[in-house]
């Protein structure tokens, strides 16, 4: 579970350097998803859930990656509509792929009996979601202030999230007595 907890740190944390049109991931995306697949294969046997991600998380180390490299090439503002479509897959993505690891924890904690703030992080992902669309959708139609509140209020969900899901890592990988 530690490399999920690493890999979404990569994917909350996604820093970018904007020169002119060309904009530098400073911590790129596919190398969190990249991450997602290692520790998602390792617990793929505790819930199906793990392999929704894995899949999910595979698939979106190649769109974050092609998104990745549009801006690093500075296409990103020239495509207009596709790069539109590709940072949408990217967002709707990793959406699917924190359900589906927050579910493979709440299976964890059905199965063994272990508390590990499942429903905490079901609400947490559910906000997290809303607020990843209203920024998306209030971004694109230029509707900055609200974006940029939506944007600010995810952050601080992803990382209440984070340190849910780390208490949760923890409760995981310590040894039963």
């Amino acid at each position: 579970m530690s490399k999920i907890f690493t890999g979404l740190l990569f994917l909350a944390f996604n820093f970018n350097l904007d020169i002119g049109d060309v904009r530098i991931g400073l911590i790129p995306t596919f190398a969190g998803y990249i991450l997602i697949v290692s520790g998602c294969r390792e617990l793929i046997f505790n819930s199906r859930h793990f392999g929704d991600a894995e899949k999910a998380s595979g698939i979106l180390i190649i769109v974050s990656g092609v998104a990745y490299l549009l801006d690093l090439l500075g296409l990103t503002y020239r495509l207009g509509v596709i790069s539109d479509l590709v940072q949408f897959a990217c967002i709707a993505g990793g959406i699917w792929v924190i359900y589906n690891i927050v579910e493979g924890v709440a299976d964890i904690e059905r199965t063994r009996g272990i508390p590990m703030n499942a429903q905490i992080l079901r609400d947490l992902w559910s906000a997290y979601a809303i607020l990843n669309v209203i920024s998306y959708f209030t971004g694109l139609f230029r509707i900055e202030f609200i974006a940029i509140i939506a944007v600010l209020a995810a952050i601080v969900i992803m990382l209440v999230f984070l340190f849910y899901f780390y208490k949760a890592k923890n409760t995981f990988n310590a040894p039963i007595i």
